[in-house]
């Protein structure tokens, strides 16, 4: 559909289909089995997506630095003592990101790295840089990441991919109200006071998910939950011990914010695609995805740049 972009997110979309289908494999022409699941199963995806919704497709990918990493060490931080199989996940990962890259490059499809942030920007920042760019224009987000669900409205809408298929779409602040307890813009203030463990946000000690939605309800935002906090008030809405707790923890709630922000006007770097239909159809032969080889499939893969 003309005017419509859909932007995957690359990594939290390969290591999805990864973890679907692990087991699948393949054996290059010198011998070495490399894993092929998450790469079978990102193409998979993104050519029924595409059918489904229609648009240019751009792929949003991590770059090699991000300011959250200098600001707050410990962003994202995981414990490898309690996951001792992570190490070969990222080795596997690792090796289909690389050469995922390579076959959507073949099929003309637009990639783009963060630099500076994290894939989260790039998305957000194409996102909003599409719809902007011409009235009528509507972008899809597509990932399972739910810090982009601040970008729904004005154009944008956010789908997550969900079990069997079964998506779920944000197309307005209802839809995200309904799930999260706040508008989209306030979903950053909510991770800040509730925490997010994902990305190993700690939010206020004591500070649940409920309790800071209660808060943003009857404040508006962070900045006025931590005024209220720091006053007297007898309106306020939560376990009055929480006062002097998110009150004295001001500078890290601001801090988390931060974090759960995404850009909007991130640097991007582009990986220049190079269309080559004979190029795909190698790579689709060699990674044995016979099913991407059919009729509907291959030609689904091939439009996906075009802007029709």
């Amino acid at each position: 559909m003309k005017g419509r972009m859909i932007i995957f997110d690359g990594r939290n979309l390969l290591w999805r289909a990864h973890s679907v289908f692990q087991t699948l494999s393949a054996e290059l022409p010198d011998g070495e089995v490399i894993p092929t699941g998450g790469m079978y199963g990102f193409l998979s995806l993104a050519a029924m997506k595409w059918r489904k919704f229609g648009g240019r497709a751009v792929v949003a990918w991590e770059g090699n630095s991000n300011y959250r990493y200098k600001v707050y060490p410990a962003y994202k931080k995981k414990d490898t003592k309690q996951d001792p199989f992570r190490e070969q996940l990222l080795s596997e990962i690792g090796i289909q990101e690389i050469r995922l890259k390579a076959v959507l490059r073949a099929m003309g499809v637009e990639q783009y790295k963060a630099v500076g942030g994290e894939a989260d920007d790039v998305l957000a920042t194409l996102a909003k840089r599409h719809v902007e760019a011409k009235p009528g224009n509507r972008a899809i987000i597509y990932t399972g990441d739910s810090d982009l669900r601040q970008m729904v409205g004005n154009g944008i809408v956010v789908v997550a991919p969900g079990n069997k298929n079964h998506d779920t779409e944000y197309m307005d602040a209802d839809q995200v109200v309904a799930k999260d307890g706040v508008i989209p813009s306030l979903m950053p203030d909510l991770k800040a006071l509730a925490g997010d463990s994902s990305d190993n946000i700690p939010g206020a000690k004591g500070v649940g998910t409920i309790t800071a939605q209660k808060l943003l309800v009857k404040y508006g935002t962070l900045e006025k939950v931590l005024r209220g906090a720091d006053s007297d008030v007898s309106e306020w809405p939560v376990p009055k011990r929480l006062q002097d707790i998110i009150a004295e923890d001001e500078n890290n709630l601001k801090l988390y914010k931060r974090l759960a922000t995404v850009m909007v006007d991130c640097d991007m770097k582009l990986i220049k695609p190079k269309r080559d239909k004979l190029k795909v159809l190698g790579y689709l032969r060699q990674y044995r995805f016979a099913s991407l080889l059919a009729p509907l499939e291959l030609s689904s893969l091939m439009k996906m740049a075009e802007d029709e």
